[in-house]
């Protein structure tokens, strides 16, 4: 059980709030954000597209050089989770989340207003792999 952000950032990412029946990070997300780590060392702001519960955005903000981030996700319950998240880990004033289809950004995130863009679509086929138990995942 986390106590407080003392413990929620050294269970990290273990600790991390992720909903019944919705999607679960994996390691690819965190591959993901040593990537942009190690290869935007300048950046200040950050969007992550597709959010979830904010895995990609919280670690860019603890580990880097970050000083805000938003999670756009299409899934209310998601970016719920990424802000109780951010609020556990002591970073609610760094980062926010919007529940937003990505095809409606334009508004939200106008071009040139973040440093750094990243996101972990979907890597496999429509109708191939093993099939999400829910609707959600």
């Amino acid at each position: 059980m986390i106590h407080d952000e003392q413990d929620a950032r050294a269970l990290f990412p273990r600790g991390l709030f992720q909903p019944e029946n919705t999607f679960r990070f994996a390691a690819d997300a965190l591959l993901l954000a040593r990537f942009a780590l190690s290869e935007t060392p300048r950046e200040r702001t950050l969007a992550d597209l597709g959010t979830g519960c904010g895995i990609i955005a919280l670690t860019l903000l603890l580990d880097g050089p970050y000083s805000h981030a938003m999670g756009v996700d299409i899934d209310r319950t998601l970016t719920d989770a990424a802000m109780t998240n951010a609020l556990r880990l002591g970073l609610a004033d760094r980062f926010s989340a919007t529940t937003l289809d990505l095809a409606d950004t334009r508004a939200t995130l106008p071009a040139e207003s973040v440093d750094l863009v990243v996101s972990n679509p979907p890597y496999r086929r429509a109708n191939q792999g093993r099939h999400a138990a829910t609707a959600q995942r």
